[in-house]
């Protein structure tokens, strides 16, 4: 499905649904989202999440957006086990 931005481009609008919409979206949604939060969960719970560089400044207005969202430089964070 296209749709036409303000600019009079086409933009493919699916482009950032990667389970579909409507009668086709995928089955798997859900246990792919519970999943993801369970892993994300289980990270939280054993590890201290620290920015390796405490004084970065992260601004998301200059984010790249695609299918995934990307600062403009690495970020690298260190991870400490929890006692």
């Amino acid at each position: 499905m296209l749709m036409i931005l303000s600019n009079a481009s086409l933009s493919d609008c699916f482009r950032l649904m990667p389970f579909g919409a409507g009668r086709r979206i995928c089955g798997g949604e859900r246990f792919a989202k519970n999943r993801f939060f369970l892993v994300v969960a289980g990270i939280m719970q054993r590890f201290h999440l620290q920015l390796s560089d405490p004084t970065l400044k992260i601004d998301p207005s200059k984010y790249k957006t695609s299918f995934l969202i990307e600062p403009p430089n690495p970020v690298y964070m260190s991870f400490t086990a929890k006692t």
